[in-house]
């Protein structure tokens, strides 16, 4: 019943211990998969913020060339069949929209928006970035808005000068990125017609740069972070299994070790006095339940004070653990042996008749007369006086005891190495 409540006691730690490492564990991963997380998300923003920035670098080359041009009122060009020419009434001066040099070569005058268009043609094939102004009004149809542009340009109506997204085809990714261009004195020679209003934002510069690769890399990053946050949670929950399962062992085995100490006699390895004080009630309620027999045994080593005085102390104490040895294995499994005090012992026997009780007591004795202590080359042989008591259910553990003690008593005035009882 004992080996029971220590076990009980054990497994309630142990459960204690488990749930508390789980919730620690718990906390643990969550924190490693939080930085994981919060690292990914950091980079997929800095990959974010890196094309960002690419797009609004271009943007400033893109008004700068465009400023450049405006500013030299165009730039003539060599002509070529496939070229698109503006109407010439879109132009304030008609003279310079075409030119001979002096091989004959004819060369036509491109606006800004032209130069624009064929520089974006010869960069998005080249794989880099496509670009042009748009407008709600264009002059030329190739800078009529797609639904991107479209919805930008009304971004740009209510005050938002940059707009951006990620756009994906398939498996092809494009980053498209607008800013509006305000409507100048100079642009309203060309645009004064296509209800421009200067100091408004009616057209814009947009641009289409190749995206895929970044998205990629993105994809690549999160997917490595996050397998990385995996691992790493993986790896500190076997650390932690390893150390708790560890930790549990000694920690039973310390538990153990309390309570053998707190219930264990330390010499001969027997219940001690309080612990089977704490049996005989427990067991004497659950006789009294179940209507059973219940006796007591006290022993008590005759001469032991002889043996120590001849031998010493340290072979009086062998004497009391090879006792001990002899009541372990003398008793039956459901019953306890404990040590009473000093060369005093008590077998608990439960379930027997007074006869039967008696026999034990007697296989005991024997047991113990045949049972002498070799010491190197010396014999040490030694006897037991037998206290034998009946458990009545109205006698409680002490009355029970002191019956058991005054049987004892009478064993050694009849002449020890005996049973005598306290029934007749």
């Amino acid at each position: 019943m004992n080996n029971q409540n220590n076990n009980s006691w054990s497994t309630d730690k142990s459960h204690f211990v488990r749930k508390y490492v789980g919730l620690i564990s718990l906390i643990i991963c969550l924190v490693i998969l939080s930085s994981y997380w919060g690292f990914s998300n950091r980079t997929s923003q800095l990959l974010h913020d890196q094309i960002i920035e690419q797009a609004r670098g271009f943007h400033q080359q893109l008004l700068l060339i465009r400023e450049w041009i405006s500013m030299n009122q165009g730039v003539f060009v060599k002509f070529r069949e496939n070229r698109h020419v503006w109407p010439e009434d879109n132009f304030e001066f008609k003279r310079r929209l075409t030119m001979n040099d002096p091989e004959g070569n004819k060369y036509i005058l491109r606006n800004s928006s032209e130069v624009l268009k064929e520089l974006s043609d010869l960069a998005f094939a080249k794989g880099l970035v496509k670009f042009k102004a748009t407008s709600l009004n264009p002059i030329n149809e190739t800078d009529k808005p797609d639904p991107f542009e479209v919805e930008a340009l009304a971004q740009f109506t209510q005050g938002n000068l940059e707009f951006y997204r990620m756009e994906n085809s398939g498996d092809e990714h494009q980053f498209r990125y607008a800013v509006g261009l305000k409507t100048t004195k100079k642009c309203m020679k060309c645009h004064k017609d296509y209800d421009y209003v200067e100091g408004e934002f009616n057209s814009g510069i947009s641009l289409k740069i190749p995206a895929t690769v970044l998205v990629q890399q993105q994809n690549y990053a999160v997917f490595y972070t996050i397998a990385s946050g995996v691992g790493i949670v993986i790896l500190v929950l076997l650390v932690i299994y390893f150390l708790y399962t560890n930790f549990i062992k000694v920690l039973i085995a310390a538990d153990e070790r309390l309570v053998t100490m707190a219930t264990r006699d330390v010499l001969t390895g027997l219940y001690n006095r309080q612990s089977g004080f704490e049996i005989i009630e427990a067991e004497m309620e659950r006789a009294r339940r179940n209507h059973q027999p219940l006796h007591i045994l006290m022993l008590d080593v005759d001469h032991f004070k002889m043996v120590n005085d001849t031998y010493g102390h340290h072979i009086g104490d062998m004497v009391l653990q090879h006792l001990g040895g002899i009541l372990e294995h003398s008793k039956r499994r459901y019953d306890y042996a404990f040590r009473y005090g000093g060369e005093e012992f008590v077998v608990f026997l439960s379930e027997l008749s007074d006869e039967g009780a008696v026999l034990m007591a007697e296989r005991i004795r024997q047991n113990i007369m045949k049972s002498p202590v070799e010491v190197d080359d010396t014999t040490i042989s030694y006897t037991a006086s037998f206290g034998l008591a009946r458990w009545d259910e109205k006698a409680s553990v002490e009355t029970l005891v002191n019956q058991a003690d005054t049987a004892l008593y009478q064993a050694k005035e009849k002449g020890r190495n005996r049973v005598e009882t306290s029934f007749t």
